[in-house]
């Protein structure tokens, strides 16, 4: 592995699975391949303000399944090249 892993930090954010899943896949691989690993997977959104993190959660869950065609289209245009992707970093 390169890179010194030993000591890192993962910042999720718990507005869906995917993104806790993936934070605790690293934290796994990384404890099992970098001897003495101190690996803290933190919840972003959680350590934000409360509010912040609230509205940020409950809107992410209703327009995933209230809305899913909105979603759909937010999602795609901000992983494509598009005027709403410059807002979200890659």
């Amino acid at each position: 592995m390169r890179g010194d892993l030993s000591a890192s930090t993962h910042f999720s954010a718990a507005a869906g699975g995917g993104h806790i899943r993936t934070a605790q896949a690293l934290e796994k691989y990384i404890n099992h391949h970098v001897v003495d690993a101190k690996v803290k997977v933190v919840d972003a959104l959680k350590e934000a303000n409360y509010i912040y993190g609230k509205l940020i959660c409950k809107g992410y869950h209703f327009v995933a399944t209230k809305t899913p065609a909105i979603f759909g289209h937010m999602y795609h245009n901000t992983n494509d090249n598009s005027s709403l992707s410059k807002f979200v970093p890659k």
